[in-house]
């Protein structure tokens, strides 16, 4: 009975002993350094940052020369004072990764798998097969609360004031008679004297408005065809266009113009334990947005972050868990951009960093995958030995 008990042992000890590979895994404390003779690897779980991006559009209302007769003269209503506002477009909430230095790892031994590592340290694979990885693109530079100005698809039409020019003066002649008497006949002589006559404001506005109704009429005429000549459609269509253009410009002067302006805003919050209202900016409709300085508690025109977990997976507890590799059960919050008192954008999105972190058990001829982003477990499967590139190197070395 001793025997067939020993014999048993011995064989579950010969089948545990192949799982277990030829390496440990550890967590890391500040300044720890590798054990003499031992090979060691590091690498970290990572830690998320909230991205708040938020578009602006930026309008810009300027009165028109004439605005004050657009009411008198053509029955509109017109811009009457420059002015410039704010309005909020559009918000999206994004999760970056970051290496979390308090959630450090090495790996040391004689024979210890292989490891994929992100350009930060970040562990994302053990023993997966080779792929070819794309050519790092160039990060790029974001800071906080800066703005990007897209250019204006609509053009200044104030820009051009040629036919406020041609009605602000015109050119006139007096005719001066001087008459000249001898003693048999009389000569009479008109010299003509050239002159500035500029008309007050309101008698300009009087002009471009009958230059408006002449428009419209010719375009009436266009499309009654009443017009003298039989022009190609081609013709009448581009006339019509001509003269619509020259009305638009014209109504300008009396409602004034608008133009449109898009800034991006990106700020980004990092989730602290305990922690759920962090202040991201000031907006207003009159000044635009501003950057945050320090902490703020509530108050008006402030857009906050609100985080709010959600039930997930519970931690399990296990006493003597084996040193294997570390990965992450994030947490599930609810994030919640909020201005006034109004929701103005709401997603949910995972917290690294709230969640807990699970050790595997250390065992050989498995590959796992990690979420490059949570660094939560993907992929747990066993590797198939004919599949496996670094088994047919190490038996090809061998013999």
């Amino acid at each position: 009975m001793k025997k067939i008990t020993f014999l048993l042992l011995t064989g579950a000890c010969l089948w545990v002993l192949p799982l277990y590979g030829q390496y440990s895994v550890h967590k890391v404390n500040g300044g720890e350094v590798a054990s003499e003779g031992s090979a060691g690897l590091y690498y970290c779980l990572p830690q998320n940052t909230l991205e708040v991006e938020i578009t602006v559009e930026k309008t810009f209302f300027e009165r028109g020369i004439y605005s004050d007769y657009a009411e008198q003269l053509l029955k509109l209503p017109a811009i009457k004072a420059d002015k410039t506002s704010y309005a909020i477009r559009e918000i999206r909430i994004h999760t970056l990764r970051k290496a979390d230095p308090a959630q450090t790892y090495k790996v040391e031994g004689p024979d210890f798998p292989s490891l994929r590592l992100s350009p930060e340290g970040i562990l994302s694979g053990v023993n997966l097969p080779n792929e070819k990885m794309p050519p790092a693109k160039p990060m790029a530079e974001c800071g906080e609360n800066e703005a990007e100005k897209v250019n204006n698809p609509h053009p200044d039409a104030r820009a051009d004031f040629a036919p406020v020019a041609a009605l602000n003066a015109s050119r006139r002649f007096d005719t001066v008679v001087v008459r000249h008497k001898s003693d048999t006949a009389t000569v009479i002589e008109k010299i003509l004297t050239p002159r500035i006559d500029v008309k007050n404001l309101f008698e300009q506005a009087r002009t471009m408005a009958d230059q408006i109704l002449k428009i419209r009429k010719n375009q009436s005429d266009l499309l009654s065809g009443l017009q003298e000549v039989p022009y190609p459609e081609g013709t009448l269509k581009f006339m019509y266009q001509q003269l619509e253009r020259n009305e638009h410009r014209l109504l300008e002067c009396f409602t004034g113009t608008m133009r449109e302006e898009r800034l991006h805003y990106k700020f980004e919050v990092v989730p602290q334990e305990g922690k759920t209202s962090y202040a991201v900016a000031y907006f207003s409709p009159e000044e635009g947005m501003e950057k945050m300085e320090g902490a703020h508690e509530d108050g008006a025109d402030v857009l906050y972050l609100k985080l709010t977990p959600l039930p997930s997976m519970a931690a399990e507890e296990t006493d003597n868990a084996p040193e294997g590799f570390a990965c992450r059960v994030p947490a599930k919050v609810k994030a919640e951009v909020v201005y006034n008192g109004n929701v103005l954008s709401q997603r949910e999105v995972f917290v690294a960093q709230w969640g807990y972190v699970r050790t595997l058990p250390p065992l050989s001829g498995y590959r796992l995958k990690l979420h490059e982003n949570t660094g939560s477990l993907q992929v747990f499967e066993k590797i198939d030995p004919a599949s496996n590139p670094a088994s047919n190197a190490s038996k090809k070395s061998k013999r």
